[in-house]
């Protein structure tokens, strides 16, 4: 299926053939229990699966002579609990969310019955993580070179301030294992608790933000990075100018001298495995994906090849869901720990998926469900399907003219997570990748590749400096890249901070789902930042730097099947 995704905060748009808009509009969002048969029927255009007892659903709310798009939320027997009288909601991943009214211009908390609570609002907000929200406040500031600007503080689930965004910090827009790593203007990077409190110095002078997994965070002091533990003890001493992350007691580091030629080291700082990759990402399971030359493959801790390095695209899902997915030809092919090929359903069965329910796309595109024995739940099938959620519940679509059983909702037990799966989608047809060409803008010196023919736009900013948009797009894919004429250089003792600043700027006001926090790394040159979040199912690379006057900003944007062309669009960035 193709895909269409209105990204306000970007102004971008996938589109959609008429003819596959014309037969979504016919279509409609159901809810199935575990047996397969539809609990909850409704007339939606859109709907979203549940959390907590609640699922969002959008409706057209006409007022006066205008007609919009409101969200409201229902609950498991389908009832409009909370009416749909907002411009803009968030999930229930807690017993909190916020919303927003149309016309007004702030966030405000609510509970599962609508109710408010707190009584305090905000310009921006972030996502809930460990009973704690990144709260923001706009505010003028006279060196920001474009857009808004906020100011960073934490609130807890009653909505009382934890960490005041008049205190300045900045930096990860989440806690974890307790912990949230800020820092302030001037200062280095340390680490604050859910009380506000500074429990690691503000010191590090990494051009970004950590976090703690498993005890251990990456710091760096002195241009090396290292591992620290919560009592800001040296766990693994600082040596590498580059450590792109850590699993399983190895250190995925850059020998070479810019974001290149990766390897692992151990905890003592001993060569585990030589620098000779592309790319590498940490240990998971005892697996790792690596990538050299735009082919790549699974490693286990010994360096041998479980997968051979030679598929288009791999996902290590080996501790989640206990197999490996190789995407090529547009097509997955499915293997085992062993690195033996299996089928789909096979894999999936192995995989714990919750109530041992999971979706299988057919040749044709519609959705069975199957269970943890491989076998078929009911012979219903549905022109689109996801995961079930936690209440046992999954969002389908229905097809035209067709009869589905009718059921109740089968109580699941009590379940460890409460993180959602990321929905399954069909690999939609790419483009082949050696028919991407290389864009060049030499008034505004850069290059990198693009799926389709690019569209620019020369404007000027708010301070009437040039600036030029970039756009390519495809049904798969899309690139767009910003470049700013700056009133003078950005300061050297500040890049850093301003580039993950604005990272972590965009993430939020997409109201993404962080998956990489901002990483720094060598771009010709320049101090350069990468992040990449999810949105609705829809991956982004968000590349920033500047270089003399000028402010880049490269995005690329696809569905999880197709994201696997970031690595490749990422190399491919230069400024000239």
């Amino acid at each position: 299926m193709r895909i269409r995704y209105l990204l306000s905060a970007l102004t971008v748009l996938f589109f959609l053939s008429s003819n596959v808009q014309a037969q979504k509009k016919k279509r409609h969002y159901a809810y199935i229990n575990t047996k397969g048969e539809v609990v909850i029927d409704t007339d939606y255009k859109w709907a979203d699966d549940f959390h907590n007892g609640r699922a969002q659903f959008k409706k057209v709310v006409v007022t006066g002579n205008k007609a919009h798009y409101n969200y409201g939320f229902i609950d498991k027997t389908g009832k409009e609990v909370i009416p749909a009288i907002y411009e803009k909601v968030y999930e229930f991943k807690t017993d909190v969310t916020w919303v927003k009214k149309r016309g007004e211009d702030k966030f405000i908390l609510i509970d599962l019955n609508g109710n408010r609570v707190g009584n305090t609002s905000w310009d921006a907000v972030g996502f809930w993580f460990e009973g704690m929200c990144q709260v923001k406040v706009a505010w003028d500031d006279p060196n920001r070179y474009s857009g808004t600007s906020y100011k960073q503080g934490f609130v807890n689930k009653k909505g009382e301030l934890v960490i005041d965004p008049k205190d300045g910090y900045f930096g990860s827009g989440f806690y974890n294992e307790g912990l949230v790593c800020l820092t302030q203007e001037g200062k280095g990077y340390g680490f604050l608790d859910k009380e506000g409190k500074v429990v690691i110095p503000l010191m590090y002078k990494q051009a970004g933000s950590s976090t703690f997994y498993g005890g251990l965070a990456r710091v760096k002091s002195n241009g090396k990075t290292g591992l620290i533990n919560k009592k800001n003890e040296w766990v693994v001493k600082p040596k590498y100018g580059t450590v792109s992350g850590f699993g399983d007691s190895l250190l995925t580091v850059a020998f070479g001298s810019s974001y290149n030629n990766f390897g692992y080291v151990n905890f003592n700082n001993e060569i585990v495995i030589k620098g000779q990759f592309d790319g590498a990402e940490s240990f998971k399971g005892g697996f790792a994906r690596v990538d050299k030359d735009g082919k790549y493959g699974i490693i286990n801790k010994k360096g041998e090849f479980i997968i051979p390095m030679e598929h288009y695209s791999i996902y290590n899902d080996i501790e989640e869901s206990g197999f490996f997915r190789a995407l090529n030809d547009r097509k997955f092919t499915y293997y085992d720990r062993t690195g033996k090929q299996i089928s789909e359903i096979e894999a999936k069965s192995k995989a714990g998926y919750k109530h041992g329910v999971f979706p299988i796309r057919d040749a044709d595109g519609n959705v069975q469900y199957y269970n943890d024995e491989g076998k078929l739940i009911s012979n219903a099938k549905f022109c689109n399907g996801f995961d079930h959620s936690e209440e046992g519940l999954a969002l389908v679509q229905l097809c035209d003219g067709v009869n589905y059983a009718k059921g109740q909702l089968i109580q699941p037990g009590n379940s460890e997570s409460n993180e959602p799966n990321i929905k399954e989608e069909k690999a939609v047809e790419r483009g082949n990748k050696s028919s991407w060409k290389t864009h060049t803008n030499s008034s505004f010196k850069t290059s990198f590749i693009v799926p389709g023919k690019v569209k620019e736009a020369q404007s000027k900013s708010k301070k009437g400096l040039p600036k030029t948009q970039m756009q390519s797009l495809t049904d798969d894919a899309l690139v767009k890249v910003t470049v700013d004429q700056l009133s003078g250089k950005i300061k050297s003792s500040k890049k850093a901070a301003t580039l993950t600043n604005s990272a972590n700027k965009v993430a939020s006001s997409m109201g993404g789902k962080v998956i990489e926090q901002p990483e720094t790394f060598t771009l010709n040159g320049e101090t350069a930042v990468k992040q990449i979040f999810v949105k609705d199912d829809i991956y982004f690379l968000y590349v920033v730097s500047s270089k003399s006057d000028l402010f880049y900003q490269w995005i690329f944007a696809a569905k999880k099947a197709d994201f696997g062309q970031h690595t490749d669009f990422l190399k491919s960035i230069k400024m000239l």
